[in-house]
């Protein structure tokens, strides 16, 4: 269900699901994936909540003001309520509407306003918040996203190399990279019906400013046109002066860096120092170097 979400929509439904055991619930409901938006606290949706004076601890008193607290066991797998499966529909509708691909806490929040039936706009409600404002503040906050953070940001252009095993896990970096405003490619999304992939795919690498080698125990030892990926990456990391971020082996699991060695430039892809993706703080070590890049870039 959530291979179109990005790593913060993930989360959100996450700490949801948090919310409910919390509470001793056996059902998420729009009352706990608004707690997951506050909770996950860095998105455009939590702040615009907390400009409101919606925070977590009076939204939680709220909840369990309306629900009260559950009495019998919660399953491992806790299922969404009707209404919050049809909020996560409606999410995923105004994420289209939006030109996005992939669903972030904006378009969670905004599908809460829009069904407007739910426990979780009453909750806003007697919060003191206008539904109607808040649906306001989304579609603002995402034109100035458009119009001036990302217009900032896309100067970042980044190739990710991986293998069709570790795909489903790609195209999620790839929708988070495009959440934070930069540019990344990736074939099965940025490869036009009638394009020359032969072709196209040299030239985005050529292009790119960040080349992500993704590597996974499932993947690391085959042989397929990833290795002719990782070696025109290698020769143009080698063209570039010593001290410069280019190619980044970013380990999605506990794997071994292969020996891909470059013998004309004396490279080797274990010489560079890897990301470890899988870990807590991945993502955000991740845009770090990004923006490193980006700035050596602006100069």
């Amino acid at each position: 269900m959530f291979e179109k979400f990005t790593e913060k929509g993930i989360k959100v439904i996450m700490l949801a699901q948090e919310e409910a055991r919390r509470l001793g619930h056996n059902f998420v409901g729009t009352e706990q994936m608004l707690l997951g938006i506050i909770g996950e606290e860095t998105s455009e949706a939590a702040k615009v909540l907390a400009a409101l004076n919606i925070n977590l601890r009076n939204a939680r008193i709220e909840v369990e003001t309306l629900t009260g607290r559950g009495s019998g066991p919660v399953p491992v797998e806790i299922p969404f309520t009707p209404r919050a499966k049809r909020t996560l529909e409606l999410a995923f509708e105004a994420a289209k509407k939006l030109d996005n691909n992939y669903i972030n806490p904006n378009h969670l929040l905004l599908a809460l306003v829009l069904e407007g039936e739910g426990l979780a706009s009453k909750v806003i409600k007697n919060l003191g918040a206008n539904l109607e404002d808040i649906q306001s503040l989304l579609y603002s906050q995402d034109k100035q996203f458009s119009s001036q953070e990302q217009s900032d940001r896309v100067q970042v252009k980044i190739f990710l190399a991986h293998a069709s095993e570790d795909k489903p896990q790609v195209s999620k970096i790839y929708a988070s990279l495009k959440e934070q405003g930069y540019q990344p490619w990736l074939d099965k999304i940025d490869l036009m019906p009638g394009q020359n992939w032969r072709s196209e795919i040299p030239k985005a690498i050529r292009n790119s400013d960040v080349f992500l080698a993704c590597l996974s125990s499932r993947s690391v030892s085959k042989r397929s046109y990833i290795q002719k990926e990782f070696r025109l990456a290698l020769n143009q990391y080698a063209e570039l002066p010593p001290d410069s971020i280019y190619l980044i082996p970013l380990r999605l699991d506990e794997c071994a860096i292969p020996d891909l060695r470059q013998e004309e430039y004396g490279v080797n892809l274990r010489d560079i120092h890897w990301l470890d993706y899988w870990e807590e703080d991945g993502f955000e070590t991740l845009i770090k170097v990004i923006e490193h890049v980006r700035q050596s870039k602006l100069g």
